[in-house]
Order: C-alpha cells, then structure tokens, then sequence
C-alpha cells in the first residue's frame, strides 16, 4: 500500500504503519514550492491524487486504485479490484438511482455542485488511455483544486465529469455497497456494505456524521452509530491526538509567521506575476512576505 503525503516525512517517523511513503519530491510536481504556498494543505492533499497515481503506475504496478485516507474498507472488494484493472479508467458516482423524499430535489443539487463522481475512490490502469487521464487531470488540479461552487469547482471531482467523454474505456462502477456515505446513506444498506466513506467526519466532534451537511445525523441512522464508533476508535487508536498536535511543514513562512488562507488565496491569484518574489516561504528582502506586509498593507482603501 502507498501513501502519498503533503507532509514532512519526518511527521510519521516511529508510527509503525505499514505503508510505503510517495514523498512530495517523488511526484514530479513542478514548482513545489510554489503549489504548496497556493494551496491550503486540504487542497494540496486533494491535488496530488493524479500525481501519486501516475507515481505507482511508474513503480510498476499494473492498476492503480486511489483510495481516500477517511474510508473503511469492511469486507471483500475483490470485484472492485477486478474490475479497477480491466478498464483505463474507473470512476464510482455518488448516487445510483434517483432520490425520493421531501429534499430529494436538495440533495440532487448538492451532487451536481459537488460533481457526478466521487473523487474518494477511482482507479487507472498503466495504459495509454489511463496516462492521458492522469497528465489531463494533473494539469487541472495542479492549478484549479479548490472549493469555488460559483466557479464550478468543488476541488477534484467536477474535473471528473468531464471523463466519459474525454477518453474511452472509462467504466463507471455502480455498486451499492461500496463507497456508501453521507450522500447516499438513506438509499443503501449499511450491512451490506463493504466499503464505507467517513467523508467530513471529526473525531473530536463524534455526534457529527460529517460537516459539509446538517441533513443527516447519526440520531437518523441509529445503526450507523457502531460502525463511526468503529472507525473513530481506530483512528484514535492510529494516533490522531498526537496528529492534530504536529504543526504542518508548509504552514508558515521561514521565520514562523503563519500563513493565512487569504494570503495563498492573494499569491494565487497573482499568478504569473508572483514568480518575481522566488522561493514564496522566503521571507527576505524581494520577497512575496515583504511586498505582503509592506506594500499590501500600506495600500490606500478606496
């Protein structure tokens, strides 16, 4: 099993997983540096899926299967294993058939902004069709992985619409028990499931099924309550306090300031014009910190 991690390697240094690290400098990102500064560490986790799969495909794997890092599997997906390596492609939507009750049209929408396809599972095969995909999708989230609804972007997935007609070969794979989560929870069995989507959960707030919906609870699906028990234990038991007390390596400038999400959100958005400043952790004379506190700052409002 890989893992690829927008991280120090150093922050799992004595966990004992049984994991092989893909390291950022691994990946063939271009501008490290600069993508790690735009990007908040959600977005950088999310957006270097593509390049952690091509990365496996180079090791020489057959068959790349993506898996988020908030997914249980619970039984056999030896099917979905099987399947993942006969196509170039595998994408696994968010709904199966279309939704009944009263917030039926609600949740609906909720999908199409968030995309057709769920980005948590996926799956390419070390094909000309399936690097194609990669090198597209790379391009896409290496500078447009973000949460913008009014932009028509939700991060990686509405990219992911785009797939089926794009390439060939691409297989939507339509099984009811896996990638069972908040959004489909009411139309699927939970004891049939064999693979389970903790998408938004916290830990620390274990009576919250997941933060991006208020719709659901766990109060609504008693038998739910076993199985987030199930996966908070684990992931406590994995060391998730001690996680959450690490500080992120691409957190802060090199002399400790924090970085806030509306400065990456401003270096962004300078595009082109931000490569002027080098190295943007830098915080020496020309540098994107300077021009941030001192011109930025000093700006008249008008």
């Amino acid at each position: 099993m890989l893992l690829g991690l927008t991280d120090d390697p150093g922050c799992l240094r004595g966990a004992g997983y049984p994991l092989e690290v893909l390291p950022l400098d691994e990946l063939g990102l271009p501008g490290i540096e600069r993508f790690l500064f735009r990007c908040t560490r959600l977005e950088a986790a999310i957006a270097i899926k593509p390049f952690a799969l091509e990365r496996a495909l180079d090791l020489g794997f057959d068959t790349a299967v993506y898996v988020d890092a908030d997914v249980m599997v619970l039984g056999d997906i030896s099917d979905l294993l099987r399947s993942a390596g006969h196509h170039a492609i595998t994408l696994v939507p968010h709904l199966l058939e279309p939704l009944v009750g009263s917030d039926r049209v609600g949740r609906e929408l909720n999908i199409l902004q968030s995309g057709t396809f769920n980005g948590g599972v996926l799956s390419v095969t070390d094909s000309d069709t399936g690097r194609a995909f990669l090198r597209w999708w790379q391009s896409r989230l290496f500078a447009d992985c973000r949460h913008s609804v009014e932009e028509g972007m939700h991060f990686d997935q509405r990219w992911l619409d785009l797939v089926p007609s794009y390439y060939e070969d691409v297989h939507v794979y339509d099984d009811p028990a896996i990638n069972v989560a908040h959004w489909n929870l009411p139309e699927r069995e939970l004891g049939a499931c064999r693979l389970f989507h903790f998408s938004g959960y916290d830990p620390d707030r274990a009576e919250v099924m997941t933060r991006y919906s208020s719709r659901l609870s766990l109060d609504d699906v008693p038998e739910a309550r076993l199985l987030f028990a199930r996966f908070r234990d684990a992931v406590l038991a994995a060391g998730w306090r001690e996680a959450q007390r690490r500080p992120y390596a691409f957190g802060s400038f090199d002399n400790g300031v924090p970085i806030a999400n509306t400065a990456r959100a401003l270096y962004r958005d300078l595009g082109d014009e931000a490569d002027r400043f080098g190295d943007p952790f830098s915080t020496g004379a020309g540098s994107f910190f300077r021009w941030l506190v001192e011109d930025v700052a000093l700006a008249p409002v008008v």
